[in-house]
């Protein structure tokens, strides 16, 4: 009886065990739908840039090009401009306390990525950015691959080209026979990081301050 009692036991133990184990689904979160948009190339870094509040400026936003870590003659491009009055709500002024560059898929075009600044309160524009195959004997057919890292904070100057976001091409390396784009996580705006000296084409999307009179 005390065998029977004990095989009982064990069976009904190892049910509920079975139970605690069990997979379930669960409802998505929100980060959930975020590594998807990422695993699809979507992706934001947000800027915070309320230190400009309190004066009268025109944000001048470009896009600069390097080559083999040369920057290109036709580099920087005006690819959008707005002036941005900072006041109090009396004055009737807009004003921005953060900016944001997003990076969406080249919609089926493997050679064209999109970059978006969008501006709060102000508005938006979009950006398109060739890109260059990376020159490797891994693969036969071209690969175009590249990666986005922010820049570390930068220091407000009027007329100062302020670094937002890198977009840079992955490379290959002989060394270890593999294609990466291993570096630092953050940018530094002196541009002394060491994956710009291994990526042989990227861009850089930031913005210069000008005062102006409204």
């Amino acid at each position: 009886m005390k065998k029977v009692l004990f095989a009982i036991a064990l069976l009904m133990g190892c049910t509920f065990h079975s139970y605690a184990q069990e997979v379930k689904r669960i409802d998505a979160s929100l980060q959930d739908y975020v590594l998807l948009l990422e695993a699809e190339e979507y992706k934001v870094y947000p800027f915070d840039i309320s230190c400009l509040k309190g004066g009268k400026y025109t944000l001048r936003f470009e896009v600069k090009e390097y080559a083999g870590g040369q920057e290109k003659e036709i580099a920087s491009e005006d690819y959008g401009k707005w002036g941005i009055a900072y006041g109090s709500d009396e004055d009737g002024y807009e004003y921005a306390e953060k900016v944001a560059v997003g990076f969406t898929p080249g919609g089926g075009a493997d050679t064209v990525r999109y970059a978006k600044v969008m501006l709060e309160n102000m508005g938006h524009f979009t950006v398109s950015m060739k890109l260059k195959p990376v020159e490797n004997p891994l693969y036969r057919r071209p690969l175009y691959r590249y990666v986005a890292r922010p820049f570390k904070p930068s220091a407000f100057e009027v007329g100062k080209f302020i670094p937002l976001v890198l977009y840079c091409s992955y490379w290959y390396d002989a060394k270890s026979g593999i294609v990466r784009a291993c570096g630092e996580k953050e940018i530094d705006p002196l541009m002394t990081a060491a994956i710009l000296k291994d990526s042989p084409h990227y861009y850089v999307i930031g913005f210069r301050v000008v005062e102006t009179n409204f």
